[in-house]
C-alpha cells in the first residue's frame, strides 16, 4: 500500500506521523530514503516524539544507532547508515539482536546496507523541491 503527502513545514509532518501510527507494529523496520538534508531525522524525531520519547532526539551519524525509549516502555533504535563503508559492519554491532528485541527500528541510507533490511520492511521516501517535501510512504 501507498500514501502520499506534501510537507511545507514541520507542522505538516503530524499528518505523516498519524499515518504512520495507523500501520506502525512493535518490530517494525522503517527504512527512511532520501538525500542529504531531505528531513529524515526530522521526520524521525516528530515520529518519536508522538511515541513519547522526550529526550532530544539526533542523528547517530558517528555511533551508527541511537536508543530511545518512548510511553509503554517502547525502545526505537535510530540507525543512521551514511557513514557505514561495510554492510558486514552492521554484524558487528548487533544489527540482528536489534531486530530480535521487537522494537521499532528506523534506518536512514539503509541501501547502504540493503542485503540486511528485511523484506516486510516499511518505507518513506522524502524527496524536496522548492521548499517542499514529497514523502510517499509504502508498506
Amino acid at each position: 500500500m501507498e500514501k502520499q503527502f506534501t510537507s511545507h513545514s514541520v507542522d505538516d509532518l503530524t499528518q505523516v506521523v498519524d499515518a504512520l501510527q495507523e500501520v506502525l507494529r512493535e518490530g517494525d523496520v522503517v527504512c527512511m530514503h532520501g538525500p542529504m538534508g531531505a528531513g529524515k531525522t526530522t521526520l524521525i524525531k516528530a515520529i518519536a516524539t508522538a511515541l513519547g520519547v522526550k529526550e532530544g532526539l539526533s542523528s547517530p551519524s558517528y555511533g551508527l544507532v541511537n536508543e530511545y525509549e518512548g510511553h509503554d516502555d517502547v525502545l526505537i533504535f535510530h540507525f543512521d547508515l551514511y557513514r557505514l563503508t561495510d554492510p558486514e559492519e552492521l554484524l558487528d554491532i548487533g544489527w540482528y539482536d536489534y531486530l530480535d528485541q521487537e522494537q521499532l527500528v528506523f534506518v536512514e541510507w539503509p541501501e547502504n546496507a540493503e542485503a540486511f533490511m528485511p523484506d516486510d520492511a516499511l518505507h518513506i521516501f522524502i524527496e524536496p523541491k522548492d521548499g517542499t517535501r514529497h514523502i510517499t510512504l509504502t508498506y
